[in-house]
């Protein structure tokens, strides 16, 4: 796990930063590195879609939060093994929310 969460912080080129100003619920995400400065809510479903073997890498430097009953669907072929949540805060899970990835 160390391993894992020191490769996804070092990564550099995100796609986007700081994107939709932390809340992502309601997007739909292609493959790649996405960063954040602040927390990421999680306040919709939020779509992660692409082809199997891409990678999503999310370096987030405060917390993540999902709201209860949300989803983080995958789509097209994306895999739970292939996304990467890497945070410096805490991991929140409303009720019935479900996400995939490592965290």
């Amino acid at each position: 796990m160390e391993i894992a969460y020191t490769n996804a912080a070092g990564r550099t080129n995100p796609r986007a930063v700081n994107l939709g100003a932390g809340n992502i619920g309601g997007l739909t995400l292609a493959s790649g590195l996405y960063k954040w400065t602040s927390n990421v809510g999680i306040s919709k479903d939020v779509t992660l879609a692409g082809s199997a073997n891409q990678v999503w890498i999310f370096q987030i430097a405060g917390s993540v939060a999902q709201t209860a009953a949300t989803k983080v669907i995958l789509s097209a072929g994306t895999q739970a093994k292939d996304v990467f949540w890497q945070t410096a805060g805490g991991v929140a899970l409303g009720t019935t929310a479900h996400s995939d990835g490592t965290f």
